[in-house]
């Protein structure tokens, strides 16, 4: 269908967008879901700064999200390599090597973009000077970084569980 044609069958205010195409590489890992980079950002004093280590995000089973509440795997990445460093983690409990709808390792997978979604976060960050922390959610397509959201409120409970020394350090 066209934009106009399905503007014109929604009774409630919408906004639509052309579908993200994710990069290959993420891609084979989860087809059905675009699997993002969770980038935490704070800001002590006048300019942003990455914290804690990035998160790899990947649906599952099929779903077309990879939110960890929705039963997505995460895996964190080395900051300094732009790789995934040991196993996923599934927030309902356990871990895994590989993935289990693809097969793909997730220890050793290397995040393309990595370190153009890096400075992305920190340009974003700058933007937004009232926030002291921001959790970004970042889709790497073929040509680079996309922005798919920046959370105020980016489960930093769940983060103390999962990284040992978060607390302390946040």
């Amino acid at each position: 269908t066209t934009p106009e044609r399905l503007a014109a069958l929604l009774r409630e205010p919408a906004v639509l967008q052309h579908p993200i195409v994710q990069h290959a590489a993420l891609a084979a890992l989860h087809p059905a879901s675009v699997n993002t980079l969770r980038i935490i950002t704070v800001r002590d004093g006048r300019e942003p700064r990455t914290f804690s280590r990035p998160l790899l995000r990947a649906g599952f089973g099929g779903s077309l999200v990879d939110n960890g509440t929705a039963g997505g795997l995460q895996a964190f990445v080395d900051p300094d390599t732009g790789r995934v460093a040991g196993d996923a983690i599934m927030l309902r409990g356990g871990t895994l090597a590989r993935h289990p709808d693809t097969g793909v390792a997730f220890d050793g997978f290397e995040v393309p973009h990595f370190a153009e979604g890096v400075a992305l976060a920190l340009r974003l960050h700058r933007d937004v000077p009232g926030l002291h922390s921001i959790g970004w959610d970042l889709a790497m397509t073929a040509d680079g970084p996309v922005c798919i959201e920046g959370n105020d409120n980016w489960a930093a409970g769940l983060r103390i569980g999962l990284e040992p020394g978060f607390r302390e350090e946040f």
